[in-house]
């Protein structure tokens, strides 16, 4: 039994220690990945937000961030590039955007829903007095 609090701390020093590797590291190591050999912040990524879609088990991400280069990556529901064009026009203003990646992935719940679906949808959620702002809403549905 330790004698002192100083033998108590001393008893439990750090060890060396190397963990076992994490699934992602053993994920990155075993399949092939994309890289991205331009400067990342020219080669944004357009993806969808569903959680199954994880684009860093495909895409190297991890570039340059010593330098403080990132990939940019603008998530939507369906990786629809028609609500990303905004945030790639800015960062084109900074930055020279000369590639874009644009990831889709299967059994998308974007592809189940139409224009007329959504206004449905809504208008069941909402007052009528909104019905017709909510007509001339385009909901961007990926099956039109």
């Amino acid at each position: 039994m330790a004698e002192t609090v100083a033998d108590l701390i001393a008893a439990h020093e750090p060890q060396e220690f190397e963990p076992f590797p994490t699934i992602a590291a053993m994920n990155k190591a075993s399949k092939p990945r994309l890289t991205i050999t331009r400067s990342p912040t020219s080669t944004p990524v357009v993806a969808c937000v569903d959680p199954r879609c994880s684009i860093d088990q495909f895409i190297d991400l991890d570039l340059g961030v010593s330098n403080g280069e990132m990939v940019m990556v603008s998530r939507n529901a369906g990786g629809n590039i028609r609500f990303a064009v905004r945030d790639i026009l800015l960062l084109d203003t900074k930055f020279v955007v000369d590639e874009l990646i644009i990831v889709h992935h299967t059994d998308c719940g974007s592809l189940m829903f139409t224009n007329d679906w959504m206004r449905d949808a809504v208008k069941a959620r909402v007052d009528e007095s909104h019905w017709d702002e909510i007509d001339k809403t385009s909901w961007g549905a990926n099956t039109e």
